[in-house]
């Protein structure tokens, strides 16, 4: 798979560097396993004074409403993506979130058809 990633300044902030490499970790996998098989996976990161905003883009089929309003909760799984597929423990995005609002952030999903599946965490630099 292709994974891009665009950032527009040198990314620094007030974070766990171990927890935040496993916030990347989980977002890219989320996007590879469950995208397009074929499409690309954008890691975008735009920063001003006082935060930053990751976004992991993927293509593929949206996520459905009733999922997406689930997607944080631990030990929530979406479909499987191919038969035979394996599931982990639906912990990944839970952790993530967790993370996220340890730093004193936030993180958001969304899914169209248009734009793809977006997950985007938004952390203070302090």
């Amino acid at each position: 798979r292709v994974v891009t990633t665009l950032c527009d300044a040198p990314v620094v902030g007030n974070w766990d560097p171990v927890r935040m490499e496993q916030v990347v970790s989980n977002l890219v996998a989320n996007a590879i396993t469950h995208g397009a098989p074929k499409g690309p996976v954008v890691l975008t990161v735009n920063s001003d004074d006082e935060q930053i905003v990751l976004d992991v883009v993927n293509d593929g089929e949206p996520i459905p409403a009733d999922v997406l309003a689930r997607l944080f909760e631990p030990f929530h799984r979406g479909a499987k993506t191919e038969p035979g597929a394996r599931h982990g423990l639906g912990l990944g995005l839970y952790i993530v979130r967790q993370i996220a609002v340890a730093h004193g952030g936030t993180v958001r999903a969304y899914s169209t058809a248009e734009l793809g599946t977006v997950f985007s965490v938004r952390l203070p630099r302090e």
